[in-house]
């Protein structure tokens, strides 16, 4: 990895991507450099955009570049940054005991308990 832009280079570097949003928008460009969150630059292809939240908190950012937040979704668009969700493929631990089948008998006592008066409070 390399090292983080200083501010003055991150703006710089801000500057020219939107100058290049401008020129090539609708073309999208490929294996460019863009500052990741942490303003270190990084392949475009290895950077996702992500909106989701709830997406993000189960993501391990030591594996997914995220667009730095000064980079405007125009930019990251043109830079053709892909959505996180489209490409992102979530898969179950390998503890296929603990994994439940729509009719097995916990699936009775699991709806119970969800609709009890105690839950309610």
């Amino acid at each position: 990895e390399g090292q983080p832009l200083n501010p003055n280079e991150l703006g710089g570097v801000v500057k020219v991507l939107e100058a290049l949003a401008d020129l090539w928008s609708g073309r999208g460009w490929r294996e460019l450099l863009v500052p990741n969150g942490e303003g270190v630059l990084v392949e475009s292809s290895r950077c996702f955009r992500c909106q989701d939240r709830m997406l993000l908190a189960r993501v391990d950012r030591d594996k997914v570049h995220l667009p730095h937040p000064s980079l405007a979704e125009a930019v990251c668009e043109a830079a053709g940054l892909e959505q996180l969700s489209k490409v992102l493929q979530e898969r179950l631990e390998d503890n296929a005991d603990e994994l439940m089948l729509s009719h097995s008998d916990l699936e009775g006592v699991l709806t119970h308990r969800l609709h009890s008066e105690q839950l309610a409070r």
